[in-house]
């Protein structure tokens, strides 16, 4: 695996899932680097990303924990009937998550329902360390002894881990940005959601606007008008078509999911809408991306309204 999401992945029914786990299932009781990396060369299997409650919504089989409901992105994606991020994993022990931040750079939270897990996480302040001499990929796996680790990600050893052990029942919370690898200790089965609220909004919108510079300068050969100061409507569509594809979400949705909430709440304090206003006037920044969205609809100045209104 060279990065996060470069594992093999199959579609599978449940009973094969189960019997590839009996077959691959491990049995190391003593953790150590060693185990590890055999667990993860022999590629233990790992359910990942269920969509269970989507998939049984009249099964309420669990209540999100109190600290965890002010979650904007679930409440946007179930009312409009996209795909949530409320996920299931399941995986024999051994099975783990390469080194990743999470999705959009949003918040994400995880309770174990039985099993443990080892999570190893790194602070933003270490991203620069995680990357490799050429400064394209992160290393996917801390625990790796290969030789060339030194060579390839010459910073690695500055840095320093949050080590947790995640029992059964315990929750666990992870800060936007935070790159972390997590390994199955035992057998485990987990609840995962990935959220935001007002708090993480900045963070996920500078997210959005790093890879939007991204697809614009890898789309620029595309680009009918080679002068990049004037606006270039089908330019800036499938920017936001390849964004969606990249990382799930482009600003389209991003402004639609700002504008519902703003709708539905009606008593935010003033820190967070402070931070709603950080991540507009960001968006108000990008000419291009901001002529783009007035095209397409009247949410970013309705947004603005509401803003208005609510001081």
């Amino acid at each position: 695996v060279n990065e996060y999401g470069g594992e093999e992945c199959r579609s599978m029914k449940l009973a094969e899932f189960f019997s590839i786990w009996r077959e691959k299932g491990t049995s190391l009781n003593r953790l150590s680097q060693a185990n590890v990396n055999q667990w993860i060369a022999e590629g233990v299997p790992y359910l990942k990303d269920w969509h269970f409650v989507k998939e049984f919504p009249d099964l309420e089989l669990y209540e999100v924990p109190e600290f965890f409901q002010d979650d904007w992105l679930n409440a946007y994606c179930v009312s409009k009937k996209k795909s949530d991020y409320k996920f299931m994993y399941c995986g024999a022990q051994g099975s783990y998550t390469p080194l990743h931040h999470d999705v959009l750079k949003s918040f994400s939270w995880s309770v174990n329902i039985f099993g443990s897990k080892l999570w190893v996480l790194f602070d933003p302040a270490q991203t620069s360390h995680l990357v490799d001499s050429k400064q394209r990929n992160h290393v996917s796996n801390v625990f790796s002894n290969d030789e060339s680790m030194a060579e390839d990600f010459p910073d690695l050893h500055k840095t320093t881990p949050k080590i947790v052990i995640q029992k059964r029942g315990e929750a666990i919370f992870v800060p936007s940005g935070w790159y972390h690898q997590v390994i199955n200790l035992e057998d485990t089965l987990s609840i995962n959601h990935n959220w935001f609220n007002a708090y993480c909004l900045p963070s996920v919108s500078d997210y959005l606007s790093e890879q939007l510079t991204l697809t614009r300068s890898a789309l620029i050969d595309i680009r009918k008008n080679e002068d990049t100061n004037i606006f270039d409507f089908q330019f800036e569509q499938k920017c936001e078509q390849i964004l969606k594809l990249n990382v799930g979400m482009n600003f389209q949705q991003w402004i639609e999911l700002v504008h519902f909430v703003l709708s539905q709440e009606k008593d935010m304090c003033k820190l967070e809408l402070e931070k709603v206003e950080t991540s507009i006037s960001k968006v108000l920044s990008d000419g291009h991306l901001c002529q783009f969205l007035r095209c397409e609809s009247e949410t970013l100045d309705e947004i603005l309204a509401i803003l208005s209104s609510l001081y």
